[in-house]
């Protein structure tokens, strides 16, 4: 059985939408090359509405991708609320926190993955 939304047919009892962590990564990547887009700092905003629209598998490779291989001239920075800190695996949170990249600050989880 489908059901009909703007973005087209999907199955009634799908836990996900179909994000692929693929395509958030390039999506990130294309922001941060647009020389359109002002600045030296790309901030993303819950992006824990973009990792709820993944599975946990693809969360972990998301994770696991941005903080050991995605590399750009930009500075980025990824935001959260605190509270849905459990989208990003526990494993991966404390990678984060290890490397002093991922810190609470006025109610949002902050990943620095660049110097901005």
């Amino acid at each position: 059985m489908t059901s009909e939304s703007g973005i087209g047919a999907h199955p009634s009892d799908r836990k996900f939408i179909g994000l692929r962590w693929e395509a958030l990564v390039q999506d990130i990547a294309t922001v941060l090359s647009d020389s359109t887009v002002p600045g030296y700092c790309v901030w993303v905003a819950s992006v824990d509405i973009f990792l709820a629209g993944v599975s946990f598998r693809d969360e972990s490779a998301f994770g696991g991708f941005i903080r050991t291989t995605f590399r750009q001239s930009r500075g980025l920075v990824l935001s959260m609320p605190l509270g849905a800190q459990n989208l990003l695996p526990e494993a991966e949170r404390k990678l984060w926190m290890e490397f002093g990249r991922l810190s609470p600050m006025a109610g949002l989880a902050v990943w620095v993955l660049t110097e901005c």
